[in-house]
């Protein structure tokens, strides 16, 4: 993973004399610079004239009667697209050309690539290149991607790992030969050709600077220098996509600016072409030439002009990659040996590789190699990540909102640009990059030390993750008056560790939301000084886990794409190696956290969610002394809700408007059970007292104890529920749930997401005499959610509750109904209860 010592190569001090630094340097990156932050100058118009020939369809080509129009869109429209003549051309004698001749070691170059190959480095790649959710699509080229020590490139949603060519494979590699040559001087090969293109960068972004300056535009901003190069190897197949702005040849990669490149950075690419397409054979690559024609075979690199492509405006291109093409610009196309992408040449500029044959055969075209350079922002180095894992991990003594909100979203990047991406390219990359290899015995440790390391600290961030929601719930019990209880005999041990961790942990939650800006403290300290922990830590933190739920959920349907199975096993994904909590787990937490929340800001123990320790309570049969507050609470999903019968808990006046059908629709701010739906709910009236908090325990024993806490005034159905996700339709239906916008029941802009309408179906109005026999008699109730209890009736009147027959209920949906009548059928129905037993 070191850098190697060896002596400075020529390019890189001619750089550091420009002033134009070596990606190795510690210069920061112009994309952060004041420079990026300045309006750029755009291309210059293509001066159309009636002396201009352009080819009536295609490209413009340097050739035939169009050279002059082609030479005129470089000066002008094209400027920063430079080339390197071959060296096999006319007037090869020339300095430029003997000097390249020297340079481009052709032969050397074309055996790399071929032993390369021959060693399994290129592959074919899935990409996804609408993000995360959407299609998987396989590349038409095989690539491989070679660079400094950690760098990667990412590209379509995929993220490729360099080899290294810095000269960490293993010295003992030399005699593993392959095509004539070692895998280990292969790779050394291309780490020259880098910094050959490197000095000619240097050469061409001088011109473009003195040209530049000379008609008093604005100087070149960018450095010539390379950390990485994207090797892809193309085949002329009629399956090619057809280019479809000219219908001139078949594109092998679609229309594009490079992405994820410091603004302002050189692009330089290197060609060549075998004219053998089912096998790179000897003779084609020990020749010292590079042709870029082999007999009929053609490939071409075609260029448009498109305004803020990529750079640091890219987000006034507009939708999609056509939206900002210039159309009035011909379009040109070149077959090169080696080109350059100066400045700001890739921010205002698209390009695609075409390929193309006799008689339309792109078959004939051959087999292309291009390795294109490029400097990457530092983010995609994968050191950096390594030291803001270090430096994040460092703070783990630090708490609050903003602390918390830097971690997660780490390790949400880790684990979704990282560590998924590594294992979901399969075996053969992993076996290709991660350590010594049986058959090549290179690359040491290349991937295994970076990956392993990075996958500590997402286990070190994960465990931070489950003390920060311990801490959470801690403080919302405490809160909500569980870390109060006396620490006498009869509290264990483990008890009182609990209640002193809640304390402490309360006290930490209200030091931090102390700690808040100004404006939050001007905030809190106006409504009370826990009045917005839900929405300052609690909502807040949820929302970071909601975004990682999302995240896992797409990935495991990506691993699991069809596009997988068509191809060899070793380009199955690999199933993510570390233990996660999958998304339906982290939904439960989220669930959670918001319930912790609520309970916090309102001191509610009623909203709580179960607890860890009650379940195991339940689950093993077991008893102990719990203070009344003991958490009672079951999810939608519980079994129980159809098993049970249930109450509800409504303050006066809402529990007699229910009953004596004027109010047609009950709000909540949470879903009923769906298994509650047309089953008999007791209703239990309770006096008024603060709205949204419940006046009862969680749990009460006795018929007297029942009887001093509620009032059973009758029961009801429920025949379906309506979410209110706006504030009109809650208002709309006021005359049917009755709440009127000054109630504190009502829709909060701004705070207000969803209110749950429970739409009551049928009802009964006990007498006032409640040891008629038409009210059941509790032995005990225990919330199960909210305001929801499960009812345990005596022995006698366990057939009173059942489900409703249309005798023994009457509808609310007339709240008109004549009040005379009403009670008249009570009068009638108190008449027969006498004479025969009813039931429910």
């Amino acid at each position: 993973m070191g850098k190697n010592k060896k002596k400075q190569p020529k390019a890189k001090r001619e750089n550091q004399q420009r002033g134009l630094h070596h990606p190795q340097s510690q210069v920061p990156s112009l994309s952060t610079s004041s420079k990026s932050q300045q309006a750029e100058q755009l291309p210059l118009a293509f001066p159309h004239g009636p002396d201009t020939r352009l080819p009536a369809k295609g490209f413009l080509r340097d050739e035939g009667a169009f050279r002059q129009a082609y030479k005129l869109a470089l000066d002008t429209s094209y400027e920063g697209f430079a080339v390197d003549p071959c060296p096999d051309e006319e007037n090869a004698g020339s300095t430029i050309r003997q000097e390249q001749g020297e340079m481009f070691r052709h032969a050397k170059i074309r055996n790399a690539l071929c032993s390369m190959q021959d060693a399994g480095f290129f592959r074919t790649d899935v990409t996804q290149p609408f993000g995360l959710g959407t299609k998987c699509a396989k590349t038409y080229v095989t690539r491989c991607l070679l660079g400094e020590a950690g760098t990667t490139y990412k590209y379509l949603g995929l993220r490729m790992f360099a080899h290294p060519w810095d000269g960490s494979a293993e010295k003992e590699s030399i005699n593993e030969k392959h095509s004539g040559m070692n895998i280990s001087e292969a790779v050394k090969t291309v780490s020259d050709l880098n910094e050959t293109l490197t000095h000619r960068s240097l050469h061409h972004l001088s011109e473009l600077d003195k040209k530049r300056r000379g008609r008093g535009a604005e100087p070149t901003q960018g450095r010539a220098g390379f950390d990485v190069t994207l090797i892809n190897r193309m085949e002329g197949t009629s399956d090619l996509k057809s280019e479809v702005t000219t219908g001139e040849g078949r594109c092998s990669v679609s229309w594009h600016a490079d992405s994820s490149l410091e603004n302002y950075s050189t692009i330089g690419v290197y060609h060549t072409i075998f004219s053998d397409s089912t096998k790179q054979n000897e003779s084609s690559r020990t020749n010292n030439k590079n042709p870029t024609k082999s007999g009929s075979a053609q490939w071409s690199v075609a260029l448009r002009v498109a305004h803020n492509s990529e750079g640091p405006n890219v987000g006034r291109r507009g939708v999609g990659i056509e939206s900002s093409v210039v159309k009035e610009t011909p379009a040109i196309a070149a077959s090169l040996p080696s080109d350059y992408l100066l400045d700001d040449f890739n921010h205002h500029h698209q390009h695609t590789v075409l390929a193309s044959g006799d008689d339309g055969n792109e078959k004939d075209a051959g087999i292309r190699f291009s390795s294109t350079h490029r400097l990457l922002r530092e983010g995609h180095n994968i050191n950096f990540v390594i030291e803001r894992c270090r430096t994040v991990c460092s703070n783990f003594h630090k708490k609050g909102p903003k602390i918390w909100r830097s971690e997660q979203l780490l390790l949400t990047e880790i684990e979704s640009e990282w560590l998924r991406q590594f294992y979901i390219q399969g075996e053969g990359h992993k076996r290709l990059l991660w350590k010594v290899s049986a058959e090549l015995k290179t690359h040491v440790h290349a991937w295994q030390e970076p990956i392993e390391t990075l996958s500590k600290y997402w286990q070190r961030l994960e465990d931070r993750t489950k003390q920060v929601i311990d801490l959470l719930q801690a403080a919302a019990e405490a809160r909500c008056g569980l870390a109060a209880g006396n620490d006498g005999a009869s509290s264990s041990k483990q008890e009182r560790k609990r209640r002193e961790k809640r304390k402490k942990a309360l006290s930490s939650l209200q030091d931090i939301i102390q700690r808040g800006s100004e404006a939050d403290q001007a905030q809190t300290k106006s409504r009370g000084a826990t009045i917005e922990a839900a929405s300052i830590v609690y909502e807040p933190f949820a929302a970071l886990l909601g975004e990682r739920s999302t995240m896992r959920a797409l990935w495991m349907k990506r691993e699991k794409d069809q596009v997988f199975r068509r191809m060899e096993s070793d380009y199955w994904p690999i199933p993510f190696p570390l233990s996660f909590d999958k998304p339906d787990q982290l939904q439960q937490t989220i669930d959670n956290l918001k319930c912790w929340g609520k309970a916090f800001d309102l001191g509610d123990p009623s909203l709580l969610p179960s607890s860890k320790d009650d379940e195991e309570m339940e689950g093993s049969g077991q008893k102990r002394a719990l203070p009344v507050d003991v958490v009672y609470s079951k999810p939608l999903t519980w079994e129980g809700w159809g098993q049970h019968k249930f109450g509800l808990e409504m303050q006066r006046p809402w529990a007699g408007l229910l009953i004596s059908g004027d109010k047609t629709i009950e709000t909540r701010a949470y879903n009923l059970p769906p298994a509650l739906l047309g089953k008999r709910i007791e209703i239990f009236e309770t006096k008024q007292g603060k709205p949204g908090v419940s006046s009862m325990g969680n749990s009460i024993l006795g018929g007297e104890n029942i009887r001093q806490a509620i009032k059973q005034i009758g029961w009801c159905t429920f025949e379906s529920v309506i979410p209110y996700t706006d504030k009109r339709s809650f208002e709309d239906d006021a005359t049917k749930h009755k709440v009127l916008s000054s109630s504190d029941y009502s829709w909060k802009d701004g705070e207000t997401k969803v209110i749950y309408g429970w739409v009551v179906g049928k009802t009964m109005s006990y007498s006032a005499r409640t040891d008629k026999p038409d009210v059941p008699k509790l032995s005990s109730i225990a919330r199960r959610m909210r305001s929801l209890y499960e009812l345990t009736l005596n022995d006698d009147d366990e057939n009173k509750i059942m489900k409703p027959t249309d005798d023994t209920m009457m509808g609310s949906s007339s709240p008109g109904r004549n009040r005379g009548k009403r009670k008249g059928r009570d009068r009638k129905r108190s008449e027969t209860n006498g004479q025969k037993k009813k039931r429910y």
